[in-house]
C-alpha cells in the first residue's frame, strides 16, 4: 500500500505554470518519480485560478525523502522559485496515506 501522498499547491497563472511545468519540469521529475517510487502524478487547475495544484502518491515517505533531496530535482525546484520570482519554491505538505482503493 502506498505510505505517503504529497500536496503542492503552486500561485500564478496556470497556463504559463503548465507551460513551465511541461517543459522544465516533466522531464526529471518523470524520470526522478519512477526512481525513488513515485505510483501517481495528478497536476490540476486550482478552480479559483489562482494557480495550480500538485498531486503525488509515493510507495514510502522515504522514497518521496529522497527524491526532494535530490540534485536534479533541487535543480528544478531552483528553477521553480526563480520562475515564481521567490527565493524558494513552494514547499508541499505531506499525508500519511491511511486507507487507499484503486479501481
Amino acid at each position: 500500500m502506498p505510505q505517503r501522498l504529497t500536496i503542492f499547491t503552486i500561485p500564478g497563472d496556470p497556463d504559463e505554470l503548465f507551460k513551465f511545468k511541461h517543459a522544465v519540469m516533466d522531464p526529471v521529475i518523470a524520470a526522478k518519480g519512477a526512481e525513488y517510487g513515485e505510483l501517481l502524478h495528478v497536476a490540476a487547475r486550482n478552480a479559483d485560478g489562482s494557480g495550480i495544484t500538485i498531486v503525488n502518491l509515493w510507495e514510502s515517505a522515504e522514497g518521496s525523502d529522497r527524491a526532494a533531496q535530490d540534485p536534479d530535482v533541487q535543480d528544478v525546484r531552483a528553477k521553480l522559485a526563480a520562475q515564481l520570482q521567490r527565493d524558494s519554491p513552494p514547499t508541499g505538505m505531506h499525508y500519511e496515506v491511511v486507507d487507499f482503493i484503486q479501481r
